[in-house]
């Protein structure tokens, strides 16, 4: 099963069986692990709950013990939602080694990153972040594509949003000249390509680079997401 394959290959050791991880990481990327608990988390003491278990798996243990996880009808409800999605995808917790060391300790540091692509990008040494505005002129076009150029010959990984205008000069320019780019998306992984228009570009950075999301599977995107 894809999920108990891509749990099974985390790098760092655990006492759970295969199958209640999946259970867990079942929960936390549906969002379900706050009914299972019984307890609402605002985003910051949940951050703080979470640093303080060191796990997650550890943080749903000590409101919910494990061993009734096998039992729970929603956790593998979710579990098996998880097992449905069509691509290879990555979860990366706050209390992850690969969660990028430049955003964890930030007070609005998503709990888990979900990933499509090369993981490893989040933790190169030279990122720089590439943002501007959607409705772009000609000169912009002309400057922006120079200036990226410029750094990825310089090393850096170009980080952006995927948006029209300045994120897709970005992104495009990076991949033209042999560079590494990630893309960090305003919607869950598997929701439809956003903007529609640059559903090929979305795809390739997948396949060679890194996409990016905070939310959760299934999520319902609002604009919000975008601000």
């Amino acid at each position: 099963m894809l999920l108990t394959k891509i749990i099974a290959q985390k790098k760092e050791p655990s006492r759970l069986a295969a199958e209640t991880r999946a259970l867990i990481y079942g929960l936390i990327a549906s969002g379900s692990y706050q009914d299972i608990v019984k307890e609402k988390f605002t985003p910051g003491n949940f951050r703080n709950e979470l640093l303080s278990a060191k796990s997650f798996e550890n943080l749903i243990d000590k409101k919910y013990p494990l061993r009734l996880l096998k039992n729970s009808v929603q956790a593998k409800a979710h579990a098996a939602y998880l097992e449905q999605i069509p691509f290879k995808y990555d979860l990366i917790a706050l209390t992850d080694n690969e969660y990028p060391e430049m955003i964890k300790w930030l007070p609005v540091s998503a709990p888990m990153l979900y990933t499509r692509g090369d993981k490893t990008l989040l933790n190169a040494p030279k990122k720089i972040a590439v943002v501007g505005t959607r409705d772009i002129t000609a000169k912009f076009k002309r400057n922006g594509r120079h200036i990226v150029k410029d750094l990825v010959q310089a090393g850096f990984v170009i980080v952006s949003g995927l948006a029209n205008g300045a994120d897709t000069i970005a992104h495009e320019t990076a991949i033209k000249h042999g560079g590494k780019t990630i893309a960090v998306l305003g919607v869950p992984l598997d929701h439809s390509p956003y903007p529609p228009e640059n559903a090929e570009l979305q795809n390739v950075i997948a396949k060679d680079h890194l996409l990016i999301s905070p939310y959760r599977f299934g999520m319902k995107v609002d604009r919000w997401f975008f601000a």
